[in-house]
């Protein structure tokens, strides 16, 4: 694979992945409140150091989503095939 595409694709995994944290959020307990990490078994908690071996990289990462998150702001009223050039850029 060419640099550019394993960058491109490392992008939008960090973007899904934060995409699918926040949407975890929405998970409520039976009483309506959210539950506490520690109330939740270790089965069903994301291994953070399965997917990022350290804080650096997360950091990295992190700073690439943002990035990609403001390019994707200013192509809101864009054609699809706009967003679909910047995210692959």
């Amino acid at each position: 694979m060419t640099h550019l595409f394993k960058s491109s694709l490392k992008s939008l995994s960090v973007l899904m992945m934060i995409a699918l944290l926040l949407l975890s959020s929405f998970a409520f307990a039976d009483d309506g409140k959210i539950p506490q990490r520690s109330d939740i078994d270790d089965q069903y908690k994301w291994k953070v150091e399965d997917i990022y071996p350290d804080t650096e990289t997360w950091e990295k990462d992190f700073e690439i989503f943002k990035t990609v998150s403001a390019n994707l702001n200013s192509l809101r009223e864009n054609f699809p095939s706009q967003l679909l050039i910047s995210l692959l850029s």
